[in-house]
């Protein structure tokens, strides 16, 4: 299941998806409205998809690849159902500010918030650290984070260290997750890399991607 990120819909998801059924999977894309739609709507809206589609295919396990603010909406919907949580095999987050985004909070602080973050800023604002190592006791929790710094957030706030034009490296890191990897990738470049799709190909089909005892 694929999961985009804030401003960018379904369409976005859309080389990734074409990639993995390249690959064999089964791919399902969770659309949702990011900037004007309730948080709290959106988490119940994904709980609603995730169960359908593991009514659909009650003998396999899911595995979600999310990006951004994607990946906080997994987390808080994982984090809620623990039959959901315990049926996903593995939670791939693409550049998630699993510890708040800085680029967030000086929107939030300019006013902009409203117009370009919507309801999702919040959320986006503080990150929901908290919840990771709630999910990875029933799923396998990987960080993909990129390190060109080509992006938005850039012009908007100072971000310490290594970070994708939008994300600090260090807002992606939570010692919960079972594996981080760093990639020479802008944020968007996150959905766009060949590098990135062979990591995320190489993480479904590794041994490891296993479902945890």
């Amino acid at each position: 299941m694929l999961v985009h990120g804030l401003w960018y819909g379904v369409a976005a998801m859309w080389p990734l998806a074409r990639s993995l059924q390249r690959h064999g999977c089964s791919v399902s894309r969770f659309g949702y409205a990011s900037v004007g739609g309730d948080w709290e709507h959106n988490v119940a809206a994904l709980l609603q998809h995730l169960e359908q589609q593991l009514e659909q295919s009650p003998d396999q396990y899911l595995h979600i690849v999310a990006h951004s603010l994607g990946g906080l909406l997994a987390l808080a919907a994982l984090a809620r159902q623990d039959h959901a949580s315990a049926s996903v095999a593995q939670l791939l987050m693409l550049g998630t500010p699993l510890r708040g985004s800085v680029s967030a909070q000086r929107l939030l602080r300019s006013g902009l918030s409203a117009r370009m973050l919507g309801h999702s800023g919040q959320v986006l604002s503080l990150g929901l650290a908290e919840l990771v190592p709630v999910v990875a006791r029933h799923c396998r929790l990987v960080m993909i984070a990129g390190n060109k710094p080509f992006g938005l957030g850039r012009l908007l706030a100072d971000l310490d260290g290594d970070h994708d034009g939008t994300v600090a490296v260090a807002e992606t890191a939570h010692p919960a997750l079972h594996e981080h990897l760093l990639l020479p990738v802008s944020h968007t470049g996150l959905l766009l890399s060949p590098a990135v799709r062979h990591r995320i190909v190489r993480s479904l089909w590794h041994e490891a991607a296993k479902p945890l005892p």
